[in-house]
Order: C-alpha cells, then sequence, then structure tokens
C-alpha cells in the first residue's frame, strides 16, 4: 500500500516525471518541430537560462517551468567543443556539480561568464593560470580528465544523471521523487 494503494502509482509524480522529459526533451531534441515551435512561442533559447512563465502561457509550459529546476540539478554536460558550457556554473565535471561551488575560502571568482572551452587555449591545453588557484586540487585533477574535441561541429549536449546510460528515463526519475532505490535487489540472494 505504500506504493500508492493497490499497485497505482502517485499521478501527481508520475505527471511530474512525464512533464521532466518534455523539459529534458526541450534540451536535446532542438531538430523536432515541436520543441522548436515551444522555444519560439516562448522566446526560451539558452538552456542556462530557467523558462519563465509570461502571460497568457499555456497549461503545459506554466507546468514545464514549475519542474525546471527539477531537471537542471539533474543533468550534466558531456563536452564537446565546450562552447555551450560555463565553466563555472554549470555540471560538466561528473558527480562534482557546478565547481564555482568548490571555490576555496574566500576566493573570488574570475571569468565569472567563460565557457569551457574559454579556459583553453587553440592547441587544446588548459589555462591554468586562470583558475587553479580558486580550485581545490582533487577538482583540479578531475578537470585533467576532460578533453574538448577540436572538431567544431561535436558540440556540447546533455546527459541525464539519473540514468547510467545518460538518456532520460521516466521511471528512474519517478522511482527517485518516490525515494525508491534505483538498484534492484538481485532475486537470487548474495552469491
Amino acid at each position: 500500500m505504500e506504493r500508492g494503494g493497490a499497485g497505482f502509482k502517485r499521478l501527481q509524480v508520475q505527471n511530474e516525471s512525464f512533464l521532466m522529459k518534455i523539459d529534458f526533451h526541450l534540451l536535446v531534441k532542438g531538430d523536432q518541430l515541436w520543441v522548436w515551435l515551444l522555444r519560439a512561442k516562448y522566446r526560451w533559447w539558452n538552456a542556462h537560462v530557467s523558462p519563465t512563465v509570461k502571460s497568457r502561457c499555456t497549461p503545459l509550459w506554466i507546468s514545464v517551468c514549475r519542474v525546471w529546476y527539477d531537471v537542471a540539478a539533474n543533468i550534466s554536460w558531456q563536452i564537446g567543443d565546450g562552447k555551450g558550457v560555463r565553466f563555472w556554473f554549470d555540471s560538466w565535471l561528473g558527480s562534482v556539480g557546478p565547481i564555482a561551488d568548490s571555490l576555496l575560502n574566500g576566493m573570488q571568482l574570475v571569468y565569472a561568464e567563460a565557457t569551457v572551452s574559454d579556459m583553453m587555449d587553440g592547441d587544446g591545453q588548459w589555462r591554468w593560470h586562470r583558475f587553479e588557484s580558486l580550485l581545490p586540487y582533487a577538482i583540479l585533477l578531475r578537470i585533467t580528465t576532460v578533453n574538448i574535441s577540436s572538431n567544431a561541429l561535436i558540440h556540447d549536449f546533455p546527459r541525464w544523471n539519473l540514468t547510467s546510460h545518460g538518456q532520460f528515463r521516466v521511471h528512474s526519475t519517478y522511482s527517485v521523487r518516490m525515494g525508491f532505490s534505483l538498484v534492484r535487489p538481485s532475486l537470487f540472494g548474495k552469491r
């Protein structure tokens, strides 16, 4: 009964999970007509800016805006050319989250609007002098593992953190929102 009665899912949580799927697709499916129409209607082109409710919005858009923060909190960026990911404020080092949250005590942020590619030179080498004194050693080590493509056709893209493959799944979102573990116990017990 704890899961919502006679095996029924909690509809509000299920609905929010589907709305989050729409949000995620607004980020990754920019070539689809329905995505382009919604973005154009509400003038939302920048994935780094939260969508906003304007006058005369549809109930769908109001709902999409309502769950946006939950979507943004569960996205990390896979680096391609590094031009679309903010160095300090986007999550691009996996589980680290935005590296601005890891600034050493008392340090002031420099190059606040820099993208990941802005922090590299034309040869693909990190411009360490711009940030190495601001971050802990563990974060600097993680940065060394990131390679940026020199191919301008390989763009950055968002990954869904609640699945191992980075693709959005309603099931994973629903499970987390309900407080269930995503790891299924073995049917055969311990080996």
